[in-house]
């Protein structure tokens, strides 16, 4: 979104960010009660902060014992023949992958796959 609106990161304060962050904590752990044994959970985030990515993956995967976080390079299967591509652009870590404007053209997102175990 600051791509498109680059004046919304200067009226960011501190208590916004906090006060998001626990909005996407409640909605992961609601979404949870709702994926069936062995399904999945796609997070994503119009985000590049890893407190909003990252960071939010690994709290609820410390929260939710029966889910596992799903290797995210895989997740780019589903581009078919463009997955190679976009596998070397996006930023792969643990979590998820990160696609930022500079290296894939997007604003910035992020998605991380979640799956219950049992």
């Amino acid at each position: 979104m600051w791509r498109r609106r680059p004046d919304a990161k200067w009226r960011l304060a501190p208590q916004m960010l906090e006060s998001r962050l626990g909005e996407q904590r409640a909605v992961l752990d609601r979404a949870a009660l709702l994926v069936k044994p062995r399904g999945r959970l796609v997070y994503v985030t119009c985000s590049v902060l890893d407190q909003e990515n990252g960071a939010q993956i690994r709290a609820f995967a410390g929260r939710h014992a029966d889910f596992s976080v799903e290797k995210p390079a895989e997740a780019a299967n589903a581009l078919g023949e463009r997955a190679y591509l976009f596998r070397r652009a996006a930023l792969i870590s643990k979590e998820g992958l990160l696609m930022t404007p500079r290296r894939t053209d997007t604003d910035g997102l992020f998605v991380g796959v979640l799956r219950r175990i049992a």
